[in-house]
């Protein structure tokens, strides 16, 4: 089509503009999806030596560590609106407003596992154990290794009279007795390896 009598002319320098600012925008995606993935693997890393530790000599200390990372993983903003959230909840489980608290911290961090285990002790609290597992199962799914979660189904399909799944379950949790949390971490940490090893290299 030929140009409108009026209309200006697309000059060499608006293209060349045009091409720079795309390049740019791309060039800021791509950093900023290295920098994503290189935090990620720096927090994973960071999990792997601290779950190292639970099958350790002093793994209460090596579980309050770990817990202390999971609730921190997305920053201290974050950490101190999920801290709040459960503060309120333990204080009144039956607040709807509590569950949406999690909720929204939830979806605004979906990689975060930690708002979907606090959701699922409220839902356990509020005795809607159905809600809970599959909460549980969402965690696990980001986090095999998760202590909490995998205490927490069992106990939610005790309750619901699943013996059979709560007894696999309670099996699957990490075992109180030195020797079988040390063969139970490094099962997890072969999981935990594999998930590393998927991580794109910068």
């Amino acid at each position: 089509l030929g140009r409108r009598a009026g209309s200006p002319m697309l000059t060499a320098a608006d293209a060349n503009d045009g091409v720079g600012a795309d390049s740019g925008g791309l060039y800021d995606s791509l950093r900023r999806r290295r920098l994503q993935l290189a935090a990620r693997k720096e927090r994973l890393q960071q999990e792997r030596t601290l779950l190292e530790g639970v099958g350790g000599e002093r793994p209460e200390k090596a579980l309050e560590q770990l817990w202390s990372h999971w609730y921190g993983e997305e920053g201290a903003a974050p950490r101190a609106a999920l801290e709040k959230a459960e503060r309120r909840l333990m204080q009144n489980p039956d607040t709807a407003g509590e569950a949406e608290a999690l909720q929204d911290i939830a979806a605004s961090f979906p990689d975060w596992a930690e708002p979907l285990n606090r959701l699922a002790t409220l839902r356990y609290m509020q005795g809607e154990y159905a809600s809970s597992v599959e909460l549980c199962r969402r965690v696990l799914r980001m986090k095999p290794w998760h202590v909490g979660a995998l205490g927490g189904i069992a106990m939610c399909h005790a309750r619901l009279g699943n013996e059979e799944q709560a007894r696999k379950c309670a099996e699957a949790a990490l075992p109180p007795e030195r020797s079988g949390r040390e063969a139970w971490v490094e099962g997890m940490l072969v999981e935990m390896d594999a998930r590393l090893a998927d991580i794109p290299e910068e």
